[in-house]
């Protein structure tokens, strides 16, 4: 077979597989939408138990670790989880009161935007940056 009929079955695959995955299926029946809200809340169930039970090896380890340490001499104190989600679940946002109140930056290097032609005529006309001083 020839490469350019080779390109040309290709071409055409190509072209049909297009037509048939631009094709709409019809809206799901009440039942398949009835089946489908069952399946999701036996997969939320199957993941609840999954977690509960991840959840119990957890403090099982760490209660196997934590006699371990004690049987040692070593006390461990362990972070408590309420902390751990309660610090993943506060807000991102920062106030707006306690951006008001924050120290003022001192430095000024954001204060202001600086242009480049600015930038050159406060460094000296045709200076570089890269340049030292001028040495005689």
């Amino acid at each position: 077979m020839s490469v350019a009929r080779h390109h040309l079955i290709v071409a055409a695959l190509l072209l049909a597989s297009l037509g048939t995955a631009g094709a709409r299926l019809p809206p799901p029946t009440p039942e398949q939408q009835q089946q489908a809200a069952q399946k999701k809340a036996e997969a939320a169930a199957e993941a609840r138990e999954q977690q509960e039970a991840l959840t119990r090896v957890q403090d099982r380890i760490a209660a196997d670790y934590i006699a371990a340490r004690k049987a040692k001499g070593i006390i461990v104190t362990p972070t408590p989880v309420v902390a751990q989600q309660a610090a993943r679940e506060a807000p991102k946002e920062v106030p707006s009161a306690a951006l008001e109140n924050r120290p003022a930056e001192k430095s000024g290097a954001y204060s202001e935007q600086v242009s480049p032609e600015s930038a050159r005529t406060s460094a000296g006309e045709g200076s570089s940056p890269k340049a030292g001083p001028e040495r005689k």
